[in-house]
């Protein structure tokens, strides 16, 4: 009898071990869960429209000489709006990895997934796929109100966005390890938003996603801070691109993106070598399943 309902439970069908269908199978998985989330995403689309609203007419109080200073145009909306929507857009990316890692501890599932046949790397490129698209949304649907809405005066033309989305991958490839390593300590501590929340503060100020970084001369040590910042080359390539119209002919551009190779070179290998130490630690402990 035991035989007999072994049998008929027994699923036949081999396990999928390409990486690439099982990141695609957590990603559309995810999305779909996502997309059941009606009311929260008209929602955060009306706080997405609200927040540029807000800029506009703080934009309205900024002297334009202030942002010529810094080379990127004279609209201080175009300068925000920037700095606004793409950190927003990089943060959802990499926090989408630790609160889906949290999420999963919390409820109980992540056991389930650690035991079964998927490679814990495909369910991580998975789960910032996901975080990629959707961020990519509200990204996008800031940009368009700020420019359709109020008239922020970007360069839309092809030459500059394809520049300007060369930029966006290596801007995400630049911080993915940072996201993984995030998703480490949710491993092993089981919780990360007090570091999630000082490291997006400390990227946006030392970025510069609001003010020109000229402000921060006066104060040597939190310039030298800003100059080691990722997202400091990324914004300012992507300002260049979209405020100025630069192009990848544009030698500042280059050297933005040779920076942002550089980081992701050095910071992805780490991320995943740190997440899969938190990984192996909470194995050997048998704390999979706590929280």
């Amino acid at each position: 009898m035991d035989n007999q309902l072994i049998t008929y439970f027994q699923d036949n069908v081999a396990p999928d071990k390409s990486e690439v269908r099982q990141t695609w199978g957590i990603f559309w998985g995810q999305l779909k869960i996502f997309m059941t989330y009606r009311t929260w995403v008209v929602t955060d689309t009306f706080n997405t429209i609200v927040s540029i609203a807000i800029y506009y007419f703080l934009s309205l109080q900024v002297q334009p000489s202030q942002i010529a200073a810094s080379g990127y145009g004279t609209s201080y909306l175009a300068f925000s709006l920037i700095g606004i929507a793409f950190a927003n857009y990089l943060w959802f990316c990499i926090n989408r990895i630790s609160h889906s890692m949290q999420s999963e501890i919390r409820e109980g599932t992540f056991e389930t997934i650690a035991s079964s046949p998927i490679r814990m790397r495909s369910y991580l490129f998975g789960q910032a796929a996901r975080g990629f698209l959707v961020g990519l949304y509200y990204m996008v649907g800031a940009l368009a109100v700020g420019v359709y809405g109020f008239n922020a005066p970007l360069h839309f033309e092809p030459a500059a966005l394809l520049t300007s989305s060369l930029v966006l991958v290596f801007m995400v490839l630049s911080h993915l390890g940072l996201g993984i390593f995030i998703a480490g300590i949710v491993l092993v501590y089981k919780q990360a938003d007090p570091v999630t929340f000082m490291v997006s503060l400390f990227m946006e100020f030392f970025a510069g996603a609001l003010f020109p970084l000229q402000l921060l001369s006066n104060y040597p040590p939190l310039a030298i801070a800003s100059e080691l910042m990722p997202y400091t080359y990324a914004l300012d390539a992507l300002r260049k691109s979209l405020i100025q119209g630069a192009t990848l002919a544009s030698q500042d551009i280059l050297f933005d993106l040779a920076v942002l190779v550089v980081y992701a070179v050095i910071l992805l290998p780490l991320g995943l070598w740190s997440f899969n130490v938190g990984y192996d630690r909470i194995r050997t402990e048998g704390t999979t399943s706590s929280y």
